[in-house]
């Protein structure tokens, strides 16, 4: 019921002012959300639209680092999709979403660009996409940079969590 009011209320907000970066934002977060607890087909199909909605908040607010991180996270998950679940989007969908991690890491480091160290997640991200890629210890520096934020809520311990664990990852690697 929760995710239904959501709805109705960024839709409302939307039709209210078409031109509010805010409402199209959290239209992304709150579809994204919605499909996930539908499942990987609702996932996949609701995926253009939580990106349309990522990109016109960055295309409304250029300057807002959330829309940015929020952004290059789509790009993430999408270039991290299994190759089981990528057969299940080929298999349903004509075009299914594609995206690489050099597109995630745009949007990742632009937001970080606009408010440095404004999300412990963001610099994460960053960091793990520069693993994908082989950049180990272009890596090392972000998640070190990541390590050394406050932890502020429980988002940031979260990632706090993911990002210790990735330093050990690292470090048992580089022996």
């Amino acid at each position: 019921h929760l995710i239904e009011t959501a709805l109705a209320r960024v839709q409302r907000a939307m039709e209210l002012d078409p031109r509010n970066f805010a409402a199209r934002k959290w239209a992304g977060i709150v579809v994204s959300e919605a499909s996930g607890l539908e499942g990987t087909k609702a996932s996949i199909q609701q995926s253009f639209v939580v990106r349309a909605h990522f990109e016109a908040a960055v295309d409304l607010n250029p300057r807002d680092p959330t829309s940015r991180h929020l952004l290059g996270l789509w790009h993430y998950e999408v270039a991290s999709i299994s190759w089981a679940t990528a057969k299940v989007a080929a298999a349903l969908f004509s075009t299914p979403p594609s995206s690489t991690y050099d597109e995630a890491l745009r949007h990742l480091l632009a937001a970080e660009e606009i408010q440095p160290g404004f999300y412990k997640k963001n610099q994460l991200l960053i960091a793990k996409a520069l693993v994908r890629k082989g950049n180990t210890d272009e890596a090392c520096r972000w998640l070190d940079a990541a390590a050394a934020l406050p932890v502020l809520n429980a988002d940031d311990e979260a990632a706090h969590a993911e990002v210790l664990l990735e330093q050990r990852r690292a470090l048992s690697q580089r022996r």
